[in-house]
């Protein structure tokens, strides 16, 4: 499906609306928001449970901090939202990622060693103007973006702390269910925002393009130097802090709906789903033979996010194929004979088939369902994702399989020299250098010794 056919199938399956008459901002739909609040409430857990805590920072941003990065990194200032007064100009812009708030209250925060290290997250919108904005994917106003910020005395421990992130963050796309590649992204092309920056990338089948989700950024000293972010360490002298900051946001969301998506619409792995089982009663039978009962009863059974559907002006087929589409899980049918036999009918939306079972086993073959319906998830999504990688041993065959839109794994040099002249006649961008993956042959770009693997690809313009 293209990028119109999955913004319409969004529309129709109650996730979001991409017509709000402001470009670049979208509505979540009931079911989109649930899916949403599922998916980021799971995210929070993850950070907690490594020690993060939640804050929650303004919207608004002090115009002093942009000028400050503008001096050491760049000026910014033409691509945020700034607020006007009664027709007059303020020096205040809306959030397009927390630094230049957070780090201002950091500055206030931090006096001495004691004070450190903070690990801290905060989950909110941001907004950044785009060209050509595109839901979930590089939004005006992006809803929400999943920050997470350390703070520490020495370079050891942030250089600890940033080995710790990539594992959160790998944890974080595997309890999603998104399949990635992890890149070191290059440093050139791109405002020099931290030491290194690592890139977990992943594909958005409606528009053929590379995404990156989660990222990881080593600020080290950085920004505690535009900032002032100082404290006095056990001798009493006056040190910068040792930064890092990662982040995930609606992107994941993207991946997730798109990827896990077939060609009859939806599909929600359980734990994120919406709604996680529909029961569906005969409707010119629901008043007979003991089915309204029936339909109590299941629906108290299963304990999950349960939908009755008694819609009287749809018929059983238009009900189905409405609930497919929108990705449940599970179908129940109810008819007079289930009742008699004590029985449930069952529909399984990723293996796409009916199957009767008693009612006395359903406690326990729904979780066991659930787990094979993640399972095999799963397997379709990494299956894709390999798909779409192609290795290729020279240059012609690295251009022809962007051109179609492939993510293209190469044996490279690792130089700032070869990997331009690379991106200067093709159709991508060198995505980064594959952590942990290992050169074999020469340089496909100038044929010296290769020593490291590269990723090249088409890539969607940054969030």
């Amino acid at each position: 499906m293209n990028s119109d056919q999955f913004k319409n199938l969004l529309s129709r399956t109650n996730i979001l609306d991409s017509s709000y008459p402001v470009k670049g901002a979208h509505v979540w739909l009931p079911d989109g928001f649930r899916f949403k609040k599922l998916v980021f409430s799971k995210l929070e857990s993850i950070l907690e449970e490594a020690g993060y805590q939640q804050y929650e920072f303004p919207r608004l941003m002090p115009g002093s901090s942009l000028r400050k990065i503008a001096k050491s990194v760049k000026d910014f200032s033409g691509s945020v939202f700034w607020l006007i007064d009664s027709d007059k100009p303020t020096d205040i812009f809306l959030n397009p990622t927390g630094e230049s708030g957070i780090y201002t209250m950091l500055n206030r925060w931090i006096r001495h060693c004691s004070d450190l290290p903070i690990r801290l997250f905060q989950i909110g919108n941001t907004f950044r103007s785009h060209h050509r904005p595109y839901p979930l994917i590089n939004s005006d106003e992006s809803t929400p973006l999943l920050e997470g910020h350390g703070v520490f005395g020495t370079r050891k421990e942030a250089t600890d702390e940033f080995d710790n992130v990539i594992k959160i963050l790998e944890n974080m796309h595997n309890t999603l269910v998104i399949p990635y590649r992890i890149v070191m992204r290059p440093q050139w092309g791109n405002n020099p925002v931290s030491e290194k920056n690592v890139s977990f990338e992943s594909y958005f089948p409606p528009k053929g393009v590379n995404l990156n989700v989660g990222v990881a950024y080593f600020q080290d000293q950085l920004f505690s130097r535009i900032f002032e972010i100082v404290f006095k360490g056990e001798e009493e002298k006056r040190e910068y802090t040792h930064q890092l900051t990662f982040g995930i946001n609606e992107r994941a969301l993207a991946v997730m709906l798109s990827i896990h998506a077939d060609d009859k619409g939806l599909r929600f792995i359980p734990e994120y789903a919406p709604i996680q089982v529909v029961i569906i009663p005969r409707s010119r039978l629901y008043e007979d033979y003991g089915i309204r009962e029936y339909v109590t009863k299941i629906q108290r059974a299963i304990v999950t996010r349960t939908y009755v559907d008694d819609d009287e002006n749809k018929t059983i087929k238009q009900k189905f194929r409405n609930w497919q589409e929108r990705g449940v899980p599970i179908q129940i049918a109810i008819n007079q004979k289930n009742v008699q036999d004590q029985t449930i009918t069952m529909y399984r939306r990723d293996q796409d088939k009916w199957e009767t079972i008693y009612v006395n086993m359903m406690e326990q073959i729904i979780p066991k369902y659930f787990n094979e319906i993640r399972l095999h998830i799963q397997q379709n999504s990494e299956s894709f994702l390999r798909e779409k990688i192609r290795t290729v041993v020279s240059y012609d065959d690295l251009v022809d399989l962007v051109k179609q839109n492939y993510m293209v794994r190469f044996d490279y040099c690792a130089t700032d020299e070869c990997g331009k002249k690379m991106e200067q006649g093709s159709v991508g961008e060198i995505l980064g250098i594959g952590v942990g993956e290992e050169a074999q042959e020469k340089c496909i770009g100038c044929g010296n010794k290769a020593t490291v693997v590269g990723y090249f690809s088409r890539r969607a313009q940054s969030p």
